[in-house]
């Protein structure tokens, strides 16, 4: 739906990154809206492990977003490049997610949209890579009716392998409990290099997310503990 471009501000000389929709994308009122949207939203949270957003706006009636430039990969390069990772790596990542996830539910923004391809580990000076939690275009408010409005009644938001089973069934009104269950999926992938759910077609899939149970983690890696592998939502598993 749009790009992202490395840029530099013209007074400043910051190196910045430019997100913008493409035109014929631009042209839809629901598109820009939303688009504009996104920048409010991140704009709103301000928490070190979530992309910071500096400035909105149109330019030749094109919808931007000016981003601070991150330097790095995704979560999604790395478990490409490595596979599974170790629980240390895993948790070192995961929990700045977390904060930066539980700041935004604070708030009453729901993400809808996270996964391994929107947490950016991004380098820093003299320090370990610092996750940042990328992507709040398909966000909401909780409150928000506009949002519901921008959304519609049917449509199909987030990545479909990452969907808690309220989204694959096309629920309107989703709270934070669907990014707990997507950042279990991501608990999952990063565990055992695959995703609990298959398929296809995307209706299987989405029939898989309601219906199917998941293959334990420890059934790929037996070495799991059994303390992380109850922090990833399944129901081979007692609640805790």
């Amino acid at each position: 739906m749009g790009a992202v471009y490395e840029a530099r501000h013209a007074e400043l000389g910051k190196r910045v990154a430019l997100k913008v929709l493409r035109p014929d994308v631009a042209r839809n009122p629901e598109a820009r809206a939303r688009f504009l949207r996104e920048g409010q939203i991140a704009a709103r949270l301000d928490h070190p492990h979530a992309i910071d957003v500096t400035d909105v706006g149109l330019h030749d009636d094109v919808p931007f977003l000016v981003m601070e430039y991150l330097a790095g990969e995704s979560l999604a390069d790395l478990i490409e490049r490595d596979g599974p990772l170790p629980v240390t790596r895993i948790v070192e990542v995961i929990l700045p997610v977390v904060a930066a996830v539980a700041a935004a539910h604070d708030l009453g923004i729901v993400h809808r949209d996270l996964k391994p391809d929107n947490v950016f580990l991004a380098r820093m000076l003299d320090s370990a890579p610092c996750p940042k939690v990328l992507d709040f275009g398909i966000s909401k408010f909780v409150e928000s009716e506009q949002a519901t409005a921008l959304t519609g009644t049917a449509a199909l938001l987030g990545t479909p392998s990452y969907l808690s089973p309220e989204q694959a069934q096309g629920a309107r009104d989703v709270d934070a409990r669907s990014d707990q269950y997507s950042l279990g999926v991501v608990l999952y992938e990063c565990a055992t290099g695959r995703l609990p759910f298959a398929h296809e077609t995307l209706y299987g899939l989405l029939i898989s997310i309601v219906t199917s149970e998941p293959t334990a983690p420890s059934v790929y890696r037996p070495e799991l503990p059994a303390s992380f592998e109850r922090t990833v939502p399944a129901p081979w598993l007692e609640p805790i």
